[in-house]
């Protein structure tokens, strides 16, 4: 049931193409008005077909491009390939307890020598 449920995430997940176009139909904008907004100040500009094969997943932009999309739709490039649903990326939240516990083992070089050690470990290989 598990595997199931993980497979089910996975097929929900938005695709570069439908994601793009979403983001771009938030600002209630077409593909020509996108292009002319998106263009200002930029050297290389981005033309309404490319952006119709992008949304059709025909083509995937240059990571400069991903950049830049992701900077002028104010999201993470994660969010924008449909890795991450949140749009600022992965969630990081402060926990004082566990910044705590990392502050009491800095400088004890036991922590050291066993993270030095275990760093480039698979998961198969730390169980």
């Amino acid at each position: 049931m598990l595997l199931y449920a993980y497979e089910v995430s996975i097929m929900k997940k938005m695709s570069f193409g439908q994601r793009l176009k979403m983001l771009r139909k938030e600002l209630d904008l077409n593909q020509i008005e996108f292009c002319g907004q998106f263009n200002i100040n930029r050297e290389h500009k981005i033309s309404p077909n490319s952006i119709s094969q992008y949304e059709h997943d025909k083509r995937i932009p240059e990571n400069a491009r991903l950049l830049e999309l992701a900077d002028f739709f104010d999201v993470s490039v994660d969010y924008l390939l449909g890795i991450s649903d949140n749009r600022n990326g992965y969630l990081r939240t402060y926990d004082p307890q566990f910044e705590e516990m990392m502050n009491s083992m800095e400088g004890v070089e036991e922590f050291k020598i066993l993270f030095d050690k275990t760093k480039n470990l698979t998961p198969e290989q730390i169980k």
